[in-house]
């Protein structure tokens, strides 16, 4: 599964007729910040900065050299799959299985509106799937794990983690 870092940023999205002026600056200080892993993949998406990592990659370097750049809301590592709701759900498992929680809660966005289910029926879906095959709790306030799932255009990046860095 490829793994990848979802970068969210904040006011640069507010720059008007500047605003790809401030993106552009941003990727290449995101790309600068990035340069001794070597060369970078980076898209940007629905409002985001998706940036592809391979599994050589220091991850806690990369998260320190990205918490330095400025203009970045936040970011979380993520792993891509496809839109297809039982491969999506395979993944999911996938991904959690070896995880210690016991409740959890499933926080879906989509910039895809062409994905038949909206944000709220994906994340009943997910987690009701969590909930048969691992016997695991929902909840919504007070939970140990919280598994976002984004669906943009045609890739659908996850990331999974209790809290995103910055």
């Amino acid at each position: 599964m490829d793994r990848y870092i979802i970068i969210h940023y904040g006011e640069i999205a507010l720059k008007g007729g500047n605003r790809s002026f401030f993106e552009n600056k941003l990727i290449a200080n995101i790309k600068l910040a990035l340069a001794d892993l070597g060369e970078i993949w980076l898209k940007q998406v629905s409002g985001r900065i998706i940036v592809r990592i391979e599994e050589k990659y220091n991850l806690e370097l990369v998260k320190a050299q990205l918490q330095k750049v400025f203009g970045i809301e936040y970011f979380a590592f993520a792993w891509n799959s496809t839109q297809d709701l039982k491969e999506l759900e395979k993944d999911l498992l996938s991904l959690i299985k070896t995880k210690k929680f016991k409740t959890f809660r499933i926080t879906s966005r989509r910039t895809n509106k062409e994905f038949p289910l909206d944000s709220q029926k994906l994340s009943g879906e997910l987690g009701a799937m969590i909930v048969k095959e691992m016997k695991k709790k929902v909840d919504l306030e007070n939970y140990d794990l919280n598994c976002y799932v984004d669906i943009v255009e045609n890739r659908m990046p996850r990331r999974f983690a209790s809290r995103s860095f910055r």
